[in-house]
């Protein structure tokens, strides 16, 4: 399974390059069930992952190493899923962004850039909301800057303020 999930990767790459998309996961799941994660900034669209869908399956069925059951799913990852790759962060700067660390401990920050080696943002609270009563707006100038090492990030997750 992973030679074909390596082979696959080395498929799509470029034409996603070629479609203005990035290449988020791979996965194989038992009976062939392939699923393919894949984004664009700002976003991807329905007709992208039908047309990737359509030049992966010309490899498929061709292919000797894949059953002919096979299923195949193509789409975006999710905004609730885990952020995997750097283009996903570039996608999400001005977002707030919950990041738990290799250590356990639970960050919240505002990102505002990264490079390859880290994100640069400002640290904030999350929490539930208890009541109805409005949530008094901090301002940003009031926050601390920081700095995570990407290779520190156990999973990064988008933040949903209501």
């Amino acid at each position: 399974m992973d030679a074909l999930k390596a082979k696959i990767e080395k498929l799509i790459l470029p034409k996603a390059q070629e479609m203005g998309l990035f290449l988020v996961d791979v996965t194989i799941g038992s009976n062939y069930k392939i699923q393919i994660f894949i984004d664009g900034i700002p976003s991807i669209t329905i007709k992208q992952c039908t047309q990737l869908s359509r030049f992966i399956e010309a490899y498929l069925d061709e292919d000797e190493s894949v059953p002919e059951k096979y299923t195949l799913e193509v789409s975006s990852p999710g905004m609730s899923n885990p952020l995997r790759v750097p283009q996903q962060f570039v996608k999400r700067i001005g977002s707030t962004l919950k990041i738990t660390l290799l250590d356990g401990q639970q960050v919240a920050i505002i990102l505002k850039e990264l490079d390859e080696n880290a994100l640069y943002g400002l640290r904030t609270k999350i929490g539930e909301r208890k009541s109805k009563k409005p949530v008094k707006k901090v301002k940003e100038e009031d926050l601390e800057s920081i700095s995570i090492d990407l290779k520190d990030i156990k999973q990064a997750l988008l933040h949903f303020n209501f």
